[in-house]
Parts: structure tokens; C-alpha cells; sequence
């Protein structure tokens, strides 16, 4: 028969420490699985959720088209009502003015209240302006001189001072 082989210690540990590594591998392997049955069950009810949310955008849209529709044919509506009749109020307005003549003497009162207006505007507007004036005046006055580090010379001279002077 065959040999018997003698189990040391050493060799017994180590055989035990892997059993009881075995059964927490075990019991991890049985966790994950839960969770992997739950994480199937979550995705089947969003797969469900998903698909009445796109029937009922799919609903939505259909509304919004109709409602299009129904908005396009109100405007149809409108225009046609509304172009008539400003045709008609444009023609009264057209007939208005002949209708409504002022008479010579409403006319006369007018001008001379045209004309007194003028002139008020006219005496405000050179009082405008004299102000205007007054205030560059002062204005110029109140500058600051310009003060610059070279000598004032006119175009074309500019050699003749450098010979004198340099």
C-alpha cells in the first residue's frame, strides 16, 4: 500500500489558517451576490421607469404639435379678422382729415401763438448760447500753461538755432 505521510504542525496551521480563509472568501462571495441581485432588480425598475418616461414625452410632444396646430390656425384666423378691418380704419383715417377743415379764423388764433412761441424759443436758444460762451472763456482762462522741456521754434528754423547756439 501506499506510504502514510505525517502531517506537521506547521503544515496543520497553515491548512486551518486557509479553511478559515476559504469560508470568509465564502461569505464575502454570498454579499457580493445579494448585492449583485439588487443591483438587477434596481436596473429592471429603471429600465421600467425609462420606458413610461419616454411614453409620456412621446404624449407630450404629440400635445405640443397639436397645440401648434391649433395656435397656426388661430393666427390664420386673426390675420384674416385683423386685415379687414384695418383696411376699413385706414380708409377712415384717410377721410378724416378732408372731413375736418379748421377754419380761417382757428387758423389765425394759431399763428401769432406760433409766432410768440418762436420768438421764446428763439430768445432761449442765444441765451443758451451766450452762457455757452461765457463758459469757454473762463475756461480758457482757468488752463494750466503747457510746459515743455524744449524751446519753442517754428517749423523749418529748427537747424538755424542748433548753428547759433551749439
Amino acid at each position: 500500500m501506499g506510504r502514510a505521510k505525517t502531517i506537521d504542525k506547521a503544515d496543520l496551521q497553515e491548512v486551518l489558517s486557509l479553511r478559515d480563509d476559504f469560508g470568509l472568501l465564502q461569505r464575502d462571495n454570498v454579499g457580493l451576490r445579494i448585492d449583485v441581485s439588487r443591483l438587477q432588480e434596481d436596473v429592471q425598475s429603471i429600465c421600467s421607469k425609462q420606458g413610461e418616461i419616454s411614453l409620456q414625452v412621446c404624449s407630450v410632444e404629440k400635445a405640443v404639435l397639436e397645440l401648434g396646430k391649433q395656435l397656426s390656425a388661430m393666427n390664420m384666423a386673426l390675420t384674416s379678422i385683423v386685415a379687414p378691418s384695418s383696411s376699413a380704419n385706414q380708409g377712415a383715417r384717410q377721410t378724416e382729415p378732408d372731413t375736418l377743415l379748421k377754419s380761417p379764423t382757428l387758423q389765425q388764433e394759431e399763428v401769432p401763438r406760433q409766432h410768440i412761441r418762436r420768438d421764446q424759443l428763439r430768445q432761449q436758444l442765444e441765451a443758451e448760447k451766450e452762457k455757452t460762451r461765457q463758459l469757454e472763456e473762463l475756461q480758457m482762462q482757468n488752463l494750466p500753461p503747457i510746459r515743455t522741456s524744449r524751446t519753442v521754434v517754428p517749423p523749418g528754423f529748427n537747424n538755424q538755432v542748433k548753428r547759433m547756439y551749439g
